[in-house]
């Protein structure tokens, strides 16, 4: 984790293929990230898309599987909105 990415932590709001991607990025960076979205089947979406992600940089050999295993453990489902209130930094990503 970069000194950098230590020092926040990272909200998405939205879980779809923008929110998803978001996510994914910003746990590879080494950012602990909270991911919203009021669908009930959001969650299995969006921890399917972040594996996606680490699973095609791993096939292209710029990610290892312990990158990868710690970047999804950066990302956390929240199902309450009002629990990202502590974020150092919210992205909105809803249509």
């Amino acid at each position: 984790m970069s000194q950098d990415a230590a020092l926040f932590t990272a909200a998405v709001v939205g879980g779809g293929l923008m929110g998803s991607g978001i996510a994914a990025q910003l746990a590879l960076a080494g950012v602990p990230t909270q991911v919203h979205d009021s669908a009930p089947q959001a969650q299995a979406r969006v921890a399917q898309a972040c594996r996606t992600v680490c699973q095609e940089l791993q096939a292209a050999g710029r990610l290892s599987a312990p990158q990868a295993d710690a970047a999804l453990a950066r990302i956390r489902f929240e199902p309450r909105l009002e629990a990202l209130a502590g974020a150092t930094l919210v992205i909105e990503a809803i249509p």
